[in-house]
């Protein structure tokens, strides 16, 4: 019997190291390194150091009996991992030119402060490196001015202390070449723009020729009392007018200007979103806010605490009245209940009510029936749909969702009570090419019907949200990395922006001034029941109160499918689903 449970735990810990990388990582071709995927392997530490086409020779140890760099896919890597005290190293000498270039890529998981990846010219140090870098983003690029003409000799050490060992505890070389500086001949800017105030967006524009070597610009603005701009070329409307914005070149001092026109009229949703992922610089796990504007500049507003490192967050939550709700995500299962105060931004946890064996992915609230909906999973490929008890978190299954064979990625409600999600994908398949398809979802039995194809590619990481001042919804993609607002008549799109970097935002919510029914007072003036144990007995519908203290004679008993009218038991739960990372989307009230 423990043979067979060690046999039981193993596997599972095989599994679990398996699909740590798959469980929130967005689809990258790359290999478990991140390294290109699809290349051909190189033969030679010439061939995986070169350029494609590059001539340079590549010599691994030295006297210092440093260990050799060996290939890995089409680039090298160091060979001293676990080897306290140790180095790995490997060099190219080459005879350059004043005024050309040395460039390389990089990537170095290591010890931080205690293992580092050092770039040498002729036994000077230039550069050091050390810490993890991002596990799924490309390789860095570090360009080295030959500063006079003559001989060098370039080396790379991956040189190890005698502390423990962190991380993969290894670094990467690739892309090595010498080449002559490509100067900047113009920079082509947006069109002029028109922003409203205090709204931002990334100004957008392009260092001409592609292969310019030095890109770096700086920005500058004729008035920032009308229109602000960042080092990174955030523009913020500050108050109505004009202003020039001007992009000029490091390289050469070549500059471009564009116009933006702040107006005091114009209006845009403020969009609240968890940032599950980020691909390129790690900056995630927390609540950002940001516009649909620019939905790739946010806004750091809120961390979900008491979360384990691995997956922290939540990656449901929805507004109603001056609230968040939603559950957090620690593990697949189980996430404990929190309210989020959007005046304060306070967040606590009422009861310690998790969601039980539902993983939550998306919910809303239903302002109709004033009741809250979720789309749940059980083991990631059935759909139920649940409702919330906004007192407490405990969750009430209302039906399983026919889903038509797709996998159910988002979920909304309008300012009417129809519910919408996106269907795409086989239930359990991987496919990334298939389009994102409109669906309504009936919120008595969980039928979904197919309102139009959207025709954007569509997997994981998405999240929807009601406007109820524009009617229209939001839609978070991942995989197509977009923000877009949708048309829930005819599925029809408009592109927003890209997402911060390319990554996962989840939960995300829009707060709004709709009244919502008080979750722990009575809606007629009758007894209260206690709100850890809320009584089965109809409460009269919201919209239509009688004059008696007493519920009418005539009111619906309580069913196992919420209806329109009474608010049922059912209707204290909600279903939330969370693909990937728990998501928190806060948004404060439009100004």
């Amino acid at each position: 019997m423990k043979k067979f449970f060690a046999l039981i735990v193993t596997a599972v810990t095989l599994l679990s190291i398996v699909a740590a990388p798959l469980a929130g990582a967005a689809p990258f071709l790359t290999d478990p390194n991140g390294l290109t995927a699809g290349t051909r392997d190189a033969q030679t530490l010439d061939e995986a150091l070169n350029v494609e086409g590059g001539e340079l020779t590549f010599f691994n140890g030295d006297s210092d009996n440093a260990l050799d760099w060996s290939i890995d896919i089409d680039a090298a890597k160091s060979s001293n991992r676990d080897l306290d005290s140790s180095k790995s190293n490997v060099s190219t000498t080459v005879f350059a030119q004043a005024g050309q270039i040395l460039e390389f890529s990089y990537r170095v998981m290591s010890q931080q402060d205690c293992d580092f990846l050092i770039f040498y010219s002729n036994g000077q140090e230039i550069a050091r490196w050390s810490g993890i870098m991002n596990y799924y983003a490309p390789l860095e690029k570090f360009v080295f001015p030959i500063p006079s003409s003559g001989e060098y000799t370039f080396s790379w050490v991956y040189e190890k202390d005698g502390q423990y060992s962190e991380s993969w505890d290894t670094a990467w070389l690739d892309e090595v070449r010498v080449f002559d500086m490509v100067h900047v001949e113009s920079i082509a800017v947006d069109e002029p723009r028109e922003i409203p105030e205090n709204g931002k967006y990334k100004l957008k524009y392009t260092v001409l020729p592609e292969n310019a070597t030095e890109k770096a610009v700086t920005f500058a603005s004729s008035d920032p009392s009308v229109a602000a701009v960042s080092e990174d070329g955030t523009v913020t409307g500050v108050s109505e007018g004009c202003a020039e914005i001007t992009v000029t070149s490091v390289d050469g001092g070549i500059s471009s200007a564009v116009t933006v026109t702040v107006t005091n009229d114009a209006r845009f949703a403020n969009l609240y979103a968890y940032i599950q992922y980020d691909p390129i610089g790690g900056n995630q796990d927390f609540i950002a806010h940001f516009t649909d504007l620019a939905p790739d500049i946010i806004e750091h507003v809120l961390d979900i605490p008491d979360c384990p490192a691995v997956r922290p967050g939540t990656s449901s939550a929805a507004v109603a009245g001056n609230y968040v709700y939603g559950y957090t995500k620690p593990g697949m299962y189980s996430g404990d209940f929190y309210i989020i105060d959007l005046t304060t931004w306070e967040i606590t946890f009422p009861a310690g009510e998790e969601a039980g064996d539902y993983l939550v992915y998306d919910m809303a609230y239903d302002h109709e029936r004033q009741r809250m909906f979720a789309m749940a999973t059980h083991y990631g490929s059935d759909f139920w749909l649940v409702e919330v008890d906004r007192r407490d978190g405990s969750i009430t299954t209302i039906a399983e969702m026919n889903t038509l064979g797709k996998n159910a990625w988002g979920f909304t409600i309008d300012s009417e009570g129809n519910a919408y999600t996106i269907l795409a994908s086989d239930t359990g398949s991987y496919d990334r090419t298939d389009t994102g398809k409109l669906a309504s979802v009936n919120l008595e039995t969980g039928e979904c019907s197919i309102i139009a194809d959207t025709g954007i590619p569509t997997y994981f990481a998405n999240t929807m949200e009601f406007d109820h001042d524009n009617q229209c919804i939001y839609w978070c993609n991942s995989l197509s990395n977009g923000l877009y607002i949708l048309d829930y008549h005819t599925g029809e799109t408009e592109f927003c922006g890209g997402l911060y970097n390319g990554g996962d935002y989840m939960a995300m919510f829009l707060p709004n001034d709709l009244e919502v029914s008080d979750p722990e007072q009575p809606t007629e003036p009758t007894p209260v029941p206690p709100t850890d144990t809320p009584e089965p007995t109809p409460v009269p519908p919201t919209d239509t109160p009688e004059p008696t203290p007493a519920p009418p004679t005539d009111a619906p008993e309580p069913t196992p499918v919420p209806g329109t009218g009474a608010v049922s038991l059912i209707g204290l739960s909600i279903a939330v689903i969370a693909a990937g990372a728990g998501i928190i989307t806060l948004r404060k009230k439009r100004e």
